[in-house]
């Protein structure tokens, strides 16, 4: 009766530990960089996903992902920054110039593409797109510092790159960009 109790025990254990591990951690989480070929357009999508950049200042956590698309079709090649937040609330990206990097003191602003995209599940998650070329790419790459300013609809938030973010960028450069 005992051995019962004592695997009855394990088996428990194991399912609560199993539950507890898959609980998504986004600190621990890598960078990654995803390609998608589509036969039938005759396209190539490489994204650069989860680069968690680091909020500034007091108060609670919001997650911003910083990262590069690159869209090949035949011979046209075209980049764009993926900025993508998440968070319990709306941050409300807001349409326009709402994204501004200061690149080794150097400020550049960005357009977004079209609206945000937004979804709800148990998380608000938006998703904006900026143009980009390859020089700015380039210079993001090589940066030693840069601080970023992202515009909702109810003011803005600073988020920074770290040392990490920044040899994200470079990678994905040195492998799709140049």
């Amino acid at each position: 009766m005992r051995k019962l109790f004592v695997l009855i025990m394990v088996l428990v254990m194991a399912v609560i530990g199993a539950g507890c591990a898959s609980i998504y951690d986004w600190r621990g989480k890598a960078a990654k960089t995803e390609c998608i070929v589509d036969k039938f357009e005759h396209t190539q999508t490489c994204d650069l996903k989860d680069n968690f950049l680091n909020e500034e200042g007091p108060g609670e956590w919001r997650r911003f992902s910083f990262g590069i698309r690159k869209f090949v079709k035949k011979n046209d090649v075209s980049y764009l920054i993926r900025l993508d937040y998440s968070y319990n609330d709306w941050f409300f990206i807001e349409e326009g110039e709402s994204l501004i990097l200061l690149v080794d003191g150097k400020r550049v602003g960005f357009t977004t593409l079209d609206s945000p995209h937004r979804s709800n599940t148990t998380v608000c998650y938006e998703t904006a797109f900026y143009p980009i070329t390859r020089k700015q790419i380039k210079s993001i790459a090589n940066a030693k510092e840069i601080f970023v300013k992202v515009i909702g609809d109810d003011g803005y938030t600073n988020v920074s790159f770290s040392k990490e973010n920044i040899a994200c960028i470079k990678e994905f450069y040195d492998t799709y960009v140049k």
